[in-house]
């Protein structure tokens, strides 16, 4: 009988798979590819990303000098408090709080909504992969502790930027993310790994 599987047990709906692959010995592309199917889903049922063309533009009088970096802000919390749910809000205040850093310090000059779509869809990917990760680390032979968690995650993140960047240009057009498609890259069917086959069901 295959043992207990605390991924299926405790991950929300459709993260279990990556999650089980993350912690696993499973290559950081792969992990990515089903990490944006996870992330697509979690998108559309919740709405997507609403007034993320807005954040951006706040971000840009922002870098403009047209609004203060705390003004910019103070305007931003109240946007995600209304047309968010709380997690979500407090991601894309984290997301727009670093953007504002970035322009501070000279980083970011233009494209602010896409900019901010694909740090949120980051934060949110972050989010749910390190989500429960004391529960989960106990699980795993190949992931010793948060540090060497966090480093695969980046990996992660780096292997799907052009999707996350193909996301966030989608919910610029439609913030509800009703019509939200995978990237191409991402359709690329993920073979099951030896552990999930032997766990399958007879």
């Amino acid at each position: 009988m295959p043992d207990r599987d605390i991924f299926n047990e405790h991950a929300e709906p459709g993260w279990a798979r990556p999650l089980r692959w993350l912690y696993g010995d499973a290559e950081p592309a792969d992990v990515g590819r089903l990490c944006l199917k996870a992330l697509r889903r979690t998108l559309k049922t919740g709405g997507g990303l609403p007034a993320g063309q807005a954040i951006g533009g706040l971000l840009e009088k922002c870098s403009r000098g047209v609004l203060e970096d705390v003004d910019a802000l103070k305007q931003i919390h109240r946007i995600c408090a209304k047309h968010l749910g709380y997690a979500n809000a407090h991601l894309a205040v984290r997301t727009a709080e670093r953007i504002v850093q970035e322009i501070t310090d000279g980083m970011v000059t233009t494209d602010f909504g896409d900019r901010f779509g694909v740090g949120f869809c980051e934060e949110l990917l972050r989010h749910h992969l390190a989500k429960k990760a004391p529960l989960f680390l106990r699980e795993s032979k190949s992931v010793g502790d948060l540090s060497a968690l966090n480093a695969r995650i980046s990996e992660c993140l780096t292997e799907i930027g052009p999707g996350l960047e193909q996301i966030a240009r989608q919910l610029a057009v439609d913030p509800t993310a009703r019509a939200l498609k995978l990237p191409p890259s991402s359709r690329r069917r993920v073979r099951k790994t030896t552990a999930e086959l032997l766990n399958q069901p007879l």
